[in-house]
């Protein structure tokens, strides 16, 4: 594909098919996430490729972070650990915390680009990702499982990569209703 056609086709999918993803598409996407856009040349970016045994380990953190808000059946539980287990492969995308206000804003940005970059690369390879965020990225007990010293890092969100069984079909606003032009 060429950088029209995968930003063109890149979709959020919710649902996935079980398969691995080659570890060699793991490392060009992080390679591409390397490439992102930095202001003041930060790189306040930080990812963590999360294996089979801690995506095990979140099951049960991600369900009492469900369960805060209401209570689950079984089968909702079972559900729940079935998404956090499904897609082929986790990156935990993190940002490096700073106390300028500012400065935090411009490297959350830069991250946020690199998140960007990792999801064109799987589109590209012909699979599918998802950003999502939530109580379980931002529990103490995933940055325990994870290794992430919460003082100088903060989770901004799981970035899923797989096969997508399902895509949705997403309706944009027109380009007039977010664009205005001025002489």
């Amino acid at each position: 594909m060429d950088a029209w056609d995968t930003m063109m086709s890149r979709r959020t999918a919710h649902e996935w098919v079980p398969g691995p993803v080659d570890d060699a598409l793991i490392e060009r996407a992080l390679k591409a996430a390397h490439q992102a856009p930095c202001h003041k040349f930060t790189w306040p970016w930080r990812f963590v490729v999360v294996g089979p045994e801690a995506r095990e380990a979140l099951v049960p953190i991600a369900i009492a972070c469900k369960e805060r808000k209401r209570a689950l059946s079984p089968a909702m539980r079972e559900r729940l650990a079935a998404k956090t287990r499904g897609p082929g492969a986790l990156i935990v995308a993190c940002v490096k915390r700073c106390d300028n206000a500012f400065q935090a804003r411009e490297d959350y940005a830069a991250t946020a680009c690199a998140i960007q970059n990792i999801l064109l690369t799987v589109t590209d390879a012909g699979l599918h990702g998802k950003w999502s965020t939530g109580g379980v990225t931002t529990a103490a007990a995933t940055y325990e499982v994870l290794g992430v010293d919460a003082e100088e890092l903060e989770i901004i969100g799981f970035v899923w990569i797989g096969q997508g069984a399902s895509l949705p079909t997403v309706v944009r606003p027109g380009l007039d209703d977010v664009v205005r032009r001025i002489p």
